[in-house]
């Protein structure tokens, strides 16, 4: 289903007009954009989709006639409308073929020290203190604690998307405390491309039932 079809049955269901709902179904589906195939939904269509919509657009969207949906609410209709039922993002891992895994490259040399201790890395190459780069390794890492059983999950932010994300949530830059040695800003991008392991284009998966 189109993100304007979204809106309109959201305008239908809650009120408002299917303008006010655009702007929402269409981040919603903005995976589309690196991953043309309606496995592109395993990306923000779970529970990991959730937390982030409300991180980035709110509790609560409204319309300008006064409505006001839950952001929750109306990320589940998205999903109940695309897939019949909700989907958790522990279900979508099941999915990837177990041989993706083996295709991974390794790391280069000189990235073994963010690997190991990601945020000491990071101030290391980078500038500021390790505490700069918390919220940020926060995130990239965040998909596991929803599909903790999966060591694998951080696959769903480690890639050119979740850099995309990470600049939405957080800021193209990020400030970096005083140091003798320290630039004052480094961008999210980079810091956040140093941290992720090369990766194949895609993973293979299955469609859902």
């Amino acid at each position: 289903m189109k993100p304007l079809q979204h809106a309109r049955i959201t305008a239908h269901r809650y009120g408002g007009g299917w303008q006010d709902w655009i702007a929402i179904h269409d981040w919603i589906d903005r995976s589309k954009m690196i991953f043309p195939s309606m496995q592109h939904r395993m990306l923000l269509h779970s529970d990991f989709g959730v937390w982030l919509a409300v991180r980035i657009h709110g509790e609560k969207i409204g319309a300008e006639d006064g409505t006001v949906i839950s952001t929750r609410d109306l990320f589940r209709d998205h999903q109940m409308e695309d897939l019949g039922r909700l989907v958790i993002l522990a279900e979508w891992l099941r999915e990837i073929e177990a041989d993706y895994w083996a295709r991974r490259r390794r790391p280069p040399r000189q990235l073994e020290q963010i690997r190991e201790e990601p945020a000491k890395g990071l101030a290391a190459r980078w500038g500021g203190v390790p505490a700069d780069y918390l919220a940020l390794i926060d995130f990239f890492d965040k998909p596991s604690e929803f599909a903790p059983e999966n060591p694998d999950a951080a696959m769903i932010t480690h890639n050119s998307f979740g850099i995309f994300l990470a600049e939405e949530l957080l800021g193209t830059a990020i400030t970096l405390t005083e140091t003798r040695y320290s630039r004052q800003q480094t961008s999210t991008a980079f810091s956040f491309s140093m941290n992720c392991p090369a990766r194949t284009s895609r993973p293979a998966s299955r469609p859902m039932a």
